[in-house]
């Protein structure tokens, strides 16, 4: 809808037009990698126990996993798909920020718990680091909702 106004519009510019495309092709490979991925690790089990080749190939995307974890990649790169998409959806649907933060603080607290319990990596230290960024994620969303009530909650502040 927002495109289509836009289209009409005389601020809808030349830049516009041209980087139109590209971000359409931007798009489009940021969902073939996702998709390649998802299949990827719905296929992988079984082929890189048996088939060296494949291990070979693919290796890159197993390197800093436990075995029984070849899985996480897909995690995290849902978890970050989901963050794209309520980032970006919330302009559009003009949603509240602290509605966004929320919804925000529940995926990175999902995505916390699920990694510490988890712990998929080969390294205990990158588990560690991991388990530390996601705890100061959470906290700095946090913080952000508790000052965006305590300033709502003041009155005359509008």
């Amino acid at each position: 809808r927002d495109v289509i106004m836009l289209a009409g519009d005389d601020s809808f510019d030349l830049a516009w037009r041209v980087g139109a495309p590209f971000g359409g092709l931007g798009v489009l490979f940021a969902a073939a990698f996702f998709a390649y991925h998802v299949y990827f690790s719905y296929v992988a089990p079984g082929r890189f126990r048996r088939d060296m080749s494949f291990r070979n190939r693919h290796k890159y995307f197993y390197s800093k996993y436990r075995d029984d974890m070849f899985f996480w990649t897909t995690t995290s790169m849902c978890q970050n798909l989901a963050l794209i998409l309520i980032m970006t959806l919330a302009r559009t649907l003009q949603a509240s920020q602290f509605l966004i933060a929320t919804v925000v603080l529940v995926i990175e607290v999902l995505y916390l718990l699920a990694l510490s319990v988890v712990q998929p990596y080969k390294i205990k230290a990158n588990s560690h680091l991991d388990i530390s960024l996601a705890v100061l994620t959470v906290g700095l969303v946090f913080a952000y909702l508790s000052r965006a009530a305590g300033s709502a909650m003041r009155p005359g502040d509008e």
